[in-house]
């Protein structure tokens, strides 16, 4: 479908232009893998596409990923860790598998969203404010073995949302349109951008 405004998936075509050749993890891919990804999921799809399949297969929940430390440029997680408890555990591991300045790129239901509750494994819901206890500009991160830096993050609707302009009242006053107006214009995701800080 196309989109007319700003969209996780336009993101996505521009990332993969600017990360083609870097090494890029592209956890729980499913059948849209992120292109020229190493694609990491609990199975192939075997009626997928080659390109489209996970190339690791790996129980998800088991710590560590079969991967070296400091191995990406860049881990691509859509619509994974709504469906992840423990997510300091996670967010410890993709920094480990992370090279300096490496990027994190983040989207999942926002809480509002009828998405976050629809799938029965969903066990977190996410605000604009979810990952700010790992970020360095919190007093929080250094209860975790993990440090990144917010580079962006935005609160995403459907285009007709968008047009009404709800999009940028929420954007802009996030605090004050989660706790009073999220539930009368519901937004589709939230996404981040997150920077490892190595030493």
């Amino acid at each position: 479908m196309a989109r007319l405004f700003d969209h996780p998936l336009k993101r996505k075509a521009r990332f993969e232009a600017e990360y083609a050749g870097k090494k890029v993890l592209d956890v729980a891919c499913g059948c849209v893998k992120f292109k020229g990804a190493t694609g990491l999921d609990y199975n192939v799809r075997s009626y997928m596409p080659s390109e489209l399949q996970a190339d690791v297969t790996y129980d998800l929940l088991k710590f560590p990923y079969p991967f070296e430390e400091n191995s990406f440029d860049m881990i691509w997680c859509f619509h994974f860790l709504e469906h992840f408890q423990d997510l300091p555990k996670i967010m410890e591991e993709f920094y480990r598998l992370l090279k300096p300045g490496g990027k994190l790129i983040i989207n999942t239901p926002h809480f509002s969203s009828v998405e976050a509750y629809r799938h029965w494994q969903h066990c977190h819901f996410f605000s604009r404010g979810s990952f700010d206890y790992f970020c360095e500009d919190s007093h929080e991160w250094e209860f975790y073995d993990c440090r990144y830096k917010l580079t962006d993050s935005k609160i995403f609707f459907d285009d007709l949302t968008t047009a009404l302009g709800i999009s940028l009242v929420a954007n802009a006053f996030s605090w004050q349109f989660e706790r009073r107006l999220s539930w009368i214009f519901p937004a589709s995701s939230v996404y981040f951008e997150l920077e490892a800080i190595k030493d």
